[in-house]
């Protein structure tokens, strides 16, 4: 995923998921991603270019994972 920079800094990343029980709790590299969410969408603010992954994880457990590779775009 090439996602353009300002000031040094990637721009935030929208996360959505559909279905699952709300709220749903999102994961970044194993970190909690600010608060749960009871509209299937949330921001993540990438520290730098690299792999990461991305996990949602329902009320009732059920999960979904991605892994995306992040870089700047040119």
């Amino acid at each position: 995923m090439e996602l353009s920079g300002r000031d040094g800094a990637l721009v935030e990343l929208p996360l959505a998921a559909k279905g699952g029980v709300k709220p749903l709790h999102w994961l970044v590299n194993g970190r909690p991603l600010g608060e749960m969410s009871w509209r299937g969408e949330a921001f993540w603010q990438p520290d730098g270019e690299g792999l990461a992954r991305i996990v949602v994880l329902d009320r009732v457990g059920q999960t979904a994972t991605v892994e995306v590779w992040i870089s700047r775009s040119p």
